[in-house]
């Protein structure tokens, strides 16, 4: 039962990560961006082609260095959600740890490994050598990139959201500039080393919220090892949408190479980039609900966790709109921003655009689905589901339709795998549900449990307060509580409203207020309120005549 205002606690918070992470899709994409227009334009196809046969390592050490940050964050939403602030300190103590002794690893990988790999290509000696000079530059790049990610997972869990914009502004010029400069001076190398820099850049922005008093986070030295194992399976499940495209672009690199050659890497390097694109600002969305879907989860607060999802998946099908129209309109003048100036690779490239794009509604919808299942506790399926809609059916079509019609099957085939990937994962989920005890529904929540809470949404105000009180009595005398019971709610969660409106002084806030009953009646009921509200300890507060605790006494003491 629901009794929602406009701009309620939930949709704020989740509009605002909204806002910040679509900005942070779009300027990682530019990021991504910036070091194929810059080798096309200024050194030609033959970097490009160097470039997008290291695209594969970039891929997989974003993939390596968002695991550790992402089981840490869903381990630190657990633990704020139970009240735990000793262990959210400790967890981030030992994800930092971790994050610099990785980072060093991976640094001394790529020096030693990084050059020697694309000798084994079936390219030319020349894009070898661009591919070999571009990895160099990347060298110290991953120690940089671990931290990077680490603070933006934290920073965005704990309502830092501003902070990673202006550190991805920061990386954003700094590449830019860099690349345009050291481009010219040292080619790929040089390219490499602005990208490492901007990394550099992004972090110092990212580490000054540590030192500020609102960063509720403390560094603690600590690391269990048997518990870093456990985050790390979670982590490496959440970012399956992220290995994924590391095992597409390898495959399908040497598939086009194979079929099309070094022409067809331009046409697909665009592919890719648009692919990225979408990836990359549809994981970002949905990180945005990830803390929050946790603490409800720890909370067994099933009607906030169906609000959240539905919300994100009609915001995901809307964008996807929006992005196909502009991509299809922008077609004709990609290939050209990429320096491609042959008019049959033009052609190629704008062809393949036309016939890839209008699947990506699917891709969005798969990526939002497959992090929301992993939320929820089925982590197999939302691994197996991102796996098979990014990168098996996909695969698979394009050879199908490859074999058909020619290079554009190849592109129609792999968007054309997503949308055959939803129509598996409807049939999938039906057969899990029918397995499952209890009655679910296609989100894996609890149906009766759903019926059987309450959630309110609104205004610090008097009359939204009054409103809702009204509301409230209502709904808790058709649950059929003894009268004893429902008056400690109603007093409860009234005490804990004009509180808030009492702090919030010229300021209007949101409050959230969810009743959680199980099953059985005479079991506990959990009430929680939330709210935007600056942090107060209203039980401690005593800057009113009686302190929160002795006012609640004293209103006990008279009505009995």
């Amino acid at each position: 039962m629901m009794f929602t205002f406009h701009n309620d606690l939930l949709h704020k918070r989740i509009r605002s990560c909204v806002a910040y992470g679509a900005l942070l899709g779009i300027i990682d994409y530019a990021l991504f961006l910036a070091d194929f227009a810059v080798s096309g334009r200024m050194l030609g196809e033959q970097a490009l082609s160097g470039i997008t046969v290291v695209n594969p390592l970039i891929t997989f050490l974003t993939f390596i260095n968002i695991i550790i940050p992402s089981g840490t964050l869903a381990a630190i939403a657990y633990a704020e959600g139970r009240g735990d602030t000793d262990d959210a300190n400790r967890l981030f103590g030992q994800g930092l740890i971790i994050c610099i002794v990785l980072g060093v690893a991976f640094s001394a990988i790529v020096y030693i490994l990084g050059s020697s790999y694309y000798g084994h290509m079936h390219i030319s000696g020349e894009v070898s050598d661009y591919a070999s000079q571009y990895c160099l530059g990347l060298v110290f790049a991953p120690l940089f990139m671990f931290l990077n990610t680490f603070l933006y997972f934290i920073h965005i869990g704990e309502g830092f959201e501003g902070v990673c914009v202006a550190s991805s502004i920061a990386k954003l010029i700094v590449t830019v500039i860099l690349n345009i400069i050291l481009c010219d001076i040292w080619g790929t190398l040089g390219i490499g080393i602005a990208t490492t820099v901007g990394y550099l850049a992004s972090l110092i922005v990212k580490s000054i919220p540590m030192f500020s008093r609102k960063f509720s986070l403390k560094f603690r030295v600590y690391v269990d090892i048997r518990r870093l194992m456990h985050l790390t399976l979670e982590g490496l499940i959440l970012c399956a949408d992220y290995i994924c495209p590391f095992i597409f672009a390898i495959v399908m690199n040497k598939v086009v190479i194979y079929e099309m050659g070094e022409m067809g890497t331009v046409v697909f390097s665009i592919i890719l980039n648009i692919e990225t694109m979408c990836m990359s600002l549809y994981s970002c969305l949905a990180n945005c609900v990830q803390s929050s879907i946790y603490r409800y989860k720890a909370e067994d607060n099933n009607v906030n966790i169906y609000r959240a999802i539905k919300f994100m998946l009609v915001f995901f099908i809307q964008l996807s709109v929006v992005l196909t129209v502009i991509i299809q309109l922008l077609s004709p003048f990609i290939p050209e921003f990429f320096g491609v100036r042959e008019e049959a690779t033009i052609s190629a490239s704008v062809l393949s655009i036309r016939l890839y794009t209008p699947f990506i509604i699917f891709l969005g919808i798969g990526t939002m689905l497959s992090r929301y299942y992993v939320y929820m506790g089925k982590r197999l399926y939302g691994f197996v589901f991102i796996l098979y809609t990014t990168t098996v059916v996909p695969i698979i079509m394009q050879f199908i339709l490859g074999e058909i019609y020619g290079s554009a099957g190849i592109w129609i085939g792999l968007g054309a795998g997503y949308l055959i990937s939803m129509i598996l994962n409807l049939i999938i989920i039906g057969v899990i549900r029918r397995r499952m005890d209890g009655n679910y529904n296609r989100f894996f929540i609890d149906v009766n449990a759903l019926r059987r809470q309450l959630s309110y949404n609104l205004k610090a105000t008097e009359n939204d307060i009054r409103d809702c009180l009204k509301k409230l009595k209502t709904d808790i005398k058709d649950e059929r509580l003894d009268s004893v019971r429902w008056g400690r709610i109603v007093f409860m969660a009234e005490e804990n409203m004009m509180n808030i409106l009492d702090h919030a002084h010229d300021t209007t806030y949101n409050i959230e207020i969810s009743i959680i009953r199980p099953d059985d009646i005479n079991k506990d009921i959990s009430l929680i309120i939330r709210s935007d509200c600056i942090l107060t300890d209203f039980v401690e507060d005593t800057t009113y005549e009686q302190s929160f605790r002795e006012n609640i006494i004293s209103r006990f003491m008279t009505s009995s």
